[in-house]
């Protein structure tokens, strides 16, 4: 994970007047583990920063300098090449920097991700703050009116508020594609986004009612039919790809592939039996649950890039095998950039 960190942002930091709440949870869950991410500065150096006395406050107390797992020295981040180049090789990104609303709102419609200004944390961060960790039981029948039952892919909506640029399902089998996997896509989809969306879905089992097509017709139907279904969306590019699950291609040196998940730029999705939750118009009834969390909080920040590191071995693996008669993905090249 990589936090981009303003050199302005450091220095009108103090002067910010901070509601208690989110302020806390911006530091102690977020800015005080700068173990578990990369630092990204337009300080020229450590001694550039030492030199001032809030900027030497801020890393120090706050971010606790010592504990820095890696921080890149970037003087010219600001210049438009470097800042898009960083904007547009993926992965997970917290931008920090000082800028006004409209080069804000500009930044996060073109390349979705999130960018906060010092006078923007106590809005955003709230935000994000409020929906740190959201647990959805299935164990009970739908009703409407209670908030703590999954009732329908609508609960999903919120995360479509916030910048994305990729989408990641993995998820055993996909069947029932037109009550799962297209609604569920839908309210996941950025609603300002305008660059290029990367959806990704990594499955074991595809169209399991169709026996007599090879997983490859399987995954070429699937692909179309996702086209097909968002073709509409014209003021983004949506590239999807079909990627198959076969323990071969597990690497011994990450976690195994197991859990079903859904990552996106900032919210990880997770559910125990899967996404196939609906069937016949009707949602399952099942001993799981549903729990949707924000990435940028210290337990996930350590947890989330062990996995997608995991799925990045299982995918190189992959690409390097001669292994025959098996599907693998589709199309041929495919791109997906919280998997680069």
């Amino acid at each position: 994970m990589e936090v981009y960190i303003d050199k302005n942002f450091v220095l009108n930091y103090w002067a910010v007047s901070k509601n208690e709440a989110p302020f806390l949870n911006f530091e102690n869950e977020f800015l005080k583990h700068p173990n578990l991410y990369t630092i990204i500065t337009n300080f020229e150096s450590l001694e550039e920063i030492l030199e001032s006395e809030e900027a030497s406050l801020f890393f120090n107390d706050i971010i606790q300098e010592t504990k820095v797992a890696d921080i890149v020295y970037l003087p010219q981040l600001n210049d438009k090449e470097c800042l898009e180049s960083c904007l547009q090789n993926g992965g997970f990104k917290m931008f920090l920097m000082e800028y006004d609303n409209t080069s804000t709102q500009y930044f996060e419609d073109q390349y979705g991700f999130q960018f906060l200004s010092t006078q923007q944390i106590q809005d955003k961060w709230s935000k994000f703050e409020g929906l740190k960790s959201i647990e959805k039981t299935i164990a009970l029948p739908t009703d409407c009116s209670d908030n703590d039952i999954f009732n329908s892919w609508k609960d999903l909506n919120f995360i479509s508020q916030f910048p994305n640029n990729s989408i990641v399902i993995s998820d055993k089998s996909h069947s029932q594609l037109k009550q799962n996997l297209l609604p569920l896509i839908e309210e996941l989809i950025p609603n300002s986004y305008q660059g290029i969306l990367y959806i990704s879905i990594l499955s074991e089992e595809l169209l399991s009612q169709k026996k007599a097509l090879s997983m490859n017709q399987r995954a070429v139907e699937v692909h179309q039919l996702l086209n097909r279904t968002f073709a509409r969306y014209k003021d983004m590019k949506i590239k999807f790809s079909v990627i198959g699950f076969d323990k071969y291609f597990n690497s011994g040196d990450q976690p195994t592939i197991h859990d079903r998940h859904i990552y996106t730029n900032y919210f990880t999705i997770k559910s125990g039996i899967g996404f196939n939750l609906f069937n016949n118009g009707n949602r399952k009834v099942e001993d799981s649950e549903v729990v949707i969390a924000f990435n940028f909080q210290r337990f996930n920040m350590k947890t989330i890039p062990a996995k997608i590191n995991g799925l990045k071995s299982y995918l190189k693996k992959m690409r390097k095998s001669d292994k025959l008669d098996v599907f693998k993905y589709y199309p041929v090249n495919f791109e997906n950039s919280l998997l680069n």
